[in-house]
């Protein structure tokens, strides 16, 4: 049986990995819309002091049943809005950021391994280009290059203009598009949308992410197999 080269071993871990992910990410989904239709499982009753009025000029100290979930109270905010609505954008943002260490730190794998057999140095990241693209370019100059194509020309851009930008707001600016140039991305991408200032992640973006970045892991996979043995 043939030993598997290192490359392949390092590129095929990238690939695997982000399949397992999207699992993750899909029972998650399910999870969440679980939680949701069945919101009602999850509240709990407990009596709470206040202070009503009884008579003019006279209030009285009372005790009341008060609905809540983990302390929200249903007296102070919708339960339903904000458990079944808010919360979830919380949640898919979490899962873009996972997402995107994993295929930022498979890429670097990737180039790094390439770079120990070669025995040069990786290039510097610009500033003007994300981790993620730049590790992109490296592993394709250390000598996975990838023939061109529409595809990888559109998956490149998406990671680059929109991916990383929306990534970098939940990062940086607690979700908010504080350039006009971060709310045209957003508006213009139909899996994006506003919700009280946050930029709203939808599980169909979360989807498109995901099978961008298999497509990218599977095709440096593939290239790993011609690659040659040192």
């Amino acid at each position: 049986m043939l030993r598997r080269k290192v490359i392949e071993v390092v590129a095929g871990s990238l690939y695997e990995d982000l399949l397992l992910v999207r699992g993750f990410v899909r029972q998650q989904s399910l999870q969440i819309k679980d939680y949701a239709d069945n919101l009602e499982r999850y509240v709990e009753e407990e009596d709470i002091e206040t202070i009503v009025s009884v008579e003019e000029n006279k209030e009285e100290l009372v005790s009341l049943p008060a609905r809540h979930i983990e302390g929200v109270f249903e007296h102070d905010f919708d339960l339903k809005a904000i458990f079944t609505e808010v919360m979830p954008i919380y949640q898919r943002q979490a899962m873009l950021i996972t997402i995107w260490s994993r295929f930022g730190e498979g890429l670097l794998s990737i180039a790094n391994t390439l770079a120990g057999e070669k025995g040069i140095n990786k290039k510097p990241r610009s500033a003007r280009i994300s981790d993620v693209v730049h590790y992109y370019n490296e592993v394709q100059r250390l000598g996975l290059t990838l023939d061109p194509s529409k595809e990888l020309n559109y998956a490149v851009s998406f990671m680059s203009n929109v991916v990383g930008k929306v990534r970098n707001a939940w990062v940086h600016d607690g979700g908010k598009a504080k350039k006009s140039a971060l709310i045209d991305v957003v508006n213009l991408e139909e899996n994006l949308s506003f919700r009280n200032d946050l930029i709203n992640v939808k599980e169909a973006f979360l989807a498109k992410v995901l099978d961008t970045m298999i497509y990218v892991a599977e095709s440096f996979y593939r290239k790993s197999w011609n690659y040659p043995n040192n």
